[in-house]
Formats: structure tokens, sequence, C-alpha cells
């Protein structure tokens, strides 16, 4: 007498009067180091906000040829994340936040967008899938930009999700995935309910309203996804895939159940430290669900930011050889640097030049002079007292000064002695 039993209980094959035991089939169900076979298992990668296509001219590029390097820089960075999915053998991967810039985005690179995601599909015999949320504003991603990810969506591996509420039911490997935008809403504890026995995933997008350590650190609040820590303490969500900061914040709430991986390239100053993905693997059993996520980096340059005392320089050479001097060579950084200090009135410098000036030492250079102060010498000059005598008494010799170097070296003279009768301390 044969009969089958559903997947996930014993096939028995009965024959005269011996019993043949077969096997045990688990869907997605893979051993694990003690070679439990009750042990459900689904490994993902969770990325942020890739932005590929950009091109919004990140303040202080010189040229379009650093422009088109950091387009080109996104392209790789891509291929390292599905290089990862498939080294890690990840059952799929959450794209949340902007994963292409629409504004910008060219025929071309979503051709080739959409060929190495079949690609990678393909080299996986169709394991790995990919979950595109595009961020919206709670009411579904716009029309123009649902044209475009639409062009992605006709992959059979590729699940755009373009409405808010949106469940995916990767019934095969016993995952839910929920879209969750704009409000607490009770569909998520439901879910729980609906997929008692399914790894439960939510995409949160949204934004955090205040950035302050203690926020980060304690009390986050999320203005357009209000999640209630109701859904965490109870085990309604497995994993919730945070976009709302494009820098990490690890285990948001301390419930190990919010994460937020930050921009896996970093395209401007705000976008500082290790920038790169999340690799989950979630195991369940009897006992529940056990996680391990690890950060990964893929970010193929950095942006640093700095701040350098340029007083006493007195010519853009000499800023030029401060900045140089404060960091090792390294053409792949990204310096935003803030220059301060006390410097002569009679010193002029350009902030595209010395960018020009610093070209090879660093990938690009990003310079505020803000803080910079210079010395109003009209205004002193006018003014009564020593300070007024002294700088009108240099300023007619300069005047007279028989050649450059002459007049430089008074130029110098008069600052430092601005600074002298300030009171305020001569950097030598």
């Amino acid at each position: 007498k044969n009969f089958t039993c559903t997947i996930g209980d014993l096939l028995v094959l009965y024959v005269g009067k011996e019993l043949y035991m077969i096997t045990t089939i688990y869907t997605n169900d893979k051993m694990n180091k003690k070679g439990n076979m009750h042990m459900k298992e689904i490994r993902f990668l969770h990325c942020v906000d890739l932005r590929l296509g950009f091109g919004h001219k990140v303040s202080g590029f010189a040229d379009a040829r650093r422009l088109n390097i950091r387009r080109e820089d996104l392209a790789k960075t891509f291929l390292k994340i599905l290089d990862t999915a498939k080294t890690y053998e990840s059952d799929f991967i959450i794209f949340s936040g902007a994963f292409l810039d629409t504004d910008h985005i060219n025929e071309a690179t979503l051709n080739f967008v959409k060929y190495e995601l079949q690609q990678c599909s393909a080299d996986t015999d169709g394991r790995i899938r990919f979950i595109i949320a595009p961020r919206n504003d709670g009411s579904g991603i716009s029309k123009a930009d649902n044209e475009i990810y639409a062009k992605l969506a006709d992959c059979p591996s590729v699940t755009v999700v373009n409405a808010p509420h949106t469940k995916i039911s990767l019934d095969d490997i016993g995952t839910c995935i929920y879209n969750v935008t704009k409000e607490t809403t009770d569909i998520v504890a439901e879910i729980k309910s609906e997929y008692p026995a399914s790894f439960r995933i939510a995409i949160c997008q949204g934004s955090i309203e205040k950035e302050t350590a203690e926020t980060l650190a304690r009390n986050i609040v999320l203005n357009t996804n209000a999640i209630s820590e109701k859904y965490f303490n109870d085990q309604s969500m497995h994993y919730v895939a945070c976009e709302f900061s494009k820098n990490r914040i690890h285990d948001i709430y301390e419930k190990n159940v919010l994460f937020c991986p930050g921009t896996p390239e970093p395209l401007t100053e705000k976008e500082t430290g290790q920038h790169g993905i999340y690799r989950v693997r979630l195991t369940m059993d009897d006992n529940g669900v056990e996680k391990e996520i690890t950060f990964v980096e893929i970010a193929l340059r950095e942006f640093i930011n700095a701040r350098i005392d340029i007083s006493g320089c007195f010519s853009q050479e000499a800023i030029s050889d401060k900045i140089v001097s404060e960091f090792a060579p390294n053409p792949n950084q990204i310096y935003s640097i803030s220059l301060e200090g006390e410097v002569s009135p009679f010193l002029t410098f350009s902030a595209d030049e010395l960018t020009r000036m610093t070209e090879g030492v660093f990938f690009d250079l990003i310079i505020d002079a803000s803080a910079v102060n210079q010395f109003d010498i009209k205004t002193i000059a006018e003014s009564s007292g020593i300070k007024g005598l002294f700088v009108r008494k240099l300023l007619s010799e300069i005047d007279e000064a028989p050649d450059d170097r002459e007049k430089q070296i008074m130029q110098q003279a008069l600052f430092f002695g601005i600074m002298a009768l300030e009171g305020k301390r001569i950097c030598l």
C-alpha cells in the first residue's frame, strides 16, 4: 500500500511485509552544525540606498570625470553585493530605499542592472531573488518611478514593492516579507498569526525625527513609521530592515530586531565611517528563531571629515602643503576639510584651486573656509589707538616696498603685529 504525507512529514512506502523508510523532506531545511534536520534556515542580504545611476553633483566635485568615476564605483559596488550573495548562498536580497536614482538614471545603466540581476539568478539556478522596495511617501511610489522600476520587475527573480502594506510570501523557503510604511498598522501583528511557522521580515521605510546621540542610542522616533515596541517584544517580526539613515545604526531599540546598514557606498560628506550591507542568517527550530547578523564592508571609497588650522599660512601653496602634510596620500579617499584659524588679510585662495593642487593625492577634496577669520584691515586702520596707528604705519611701508619679497615680509609683520596686539596666540 502506497501513501504520501505532506512535505515535512515522513514519506513511507509499504510493500508486502517490509517497511522502507525513504527520506524526510523539509522545505528549505538545512542541516545545522549539530546535524539537526529539524532546523529551518534562510540567508539574505540587506542593502539600503544604492542609488545606481546617480546624477546629482556632490558638493565639491571639481569635474564631470570624477562624477562619472563615482557612477562606475556604484556599479562595482552593486556587483560586489551580488557576488557576496552568491558566495554566502543567499536566498534573497532586500534592496530598500533609493535602489535607483530615478531622476538621472539612463537606459544603458538600467539595462546593465537588469542584466546583472538576471545573470545572478541564473548563476544560482534561480535561488537568489531580489526584493526591491523603493522609498515612497506611504501612498506608493510615483507613476514616473513605477514606470522605471517596472522595467526590472519583468525579471522572474525580481519583485518590486510599489505599494504600502504589501505582503510577499516566499512559500518555498517559509518566509513572509511585509512592507511597512506611513503609520503603525495592526496588520504587522496579524502576520504572526497568519504565518506562525514562517520567518517574518518587515521592510521599514521612514526617517528619524531628530538625529541626536540620545535618540539614536535610546529613544528612536520614526516620524513616518511609528512602529510600536509591542511588535518586537512578542516576536511578531524576526527582522525589520530599516533604511532611514545614511550611516549604519546597529540593533535599534536594542531588541535584536531593527537594523539599518546605512548606504553601501557613501556619496556625501555626511556619510562618514564604514559603509556596506548586512548579511543575515535566521534559523528556526522548536525553541524559536536565532539570528546571526554580520556587517560586511562593501564601499570602494570613504568620506573623511577633518579640520585644519591654517593660521600663519601666507600663500595658497602653504595651505596646500599643510593639507597634504596632515594626511597620508590616498587616491581612494574623499576628504571634506574645514579650514579654520586666523589668516592675513592679504591672503587669497580658492577652494577649486586647492583641489586642483592636491589632485592625485586624494580622489577629491571638499573645502569649507567659512571658519577662517581674516582681519578687516580697513576697519582697523580707521580705528583710534595704538592698533590703528600700527596698521596705518605698516600699510604705508607696504605701499613703498621696493619688491614683492619685501612687500610679503611687511604683510607678515602686519599680521603678526595685529595678532600680538589682540593677545592672540601666534603660530609660526
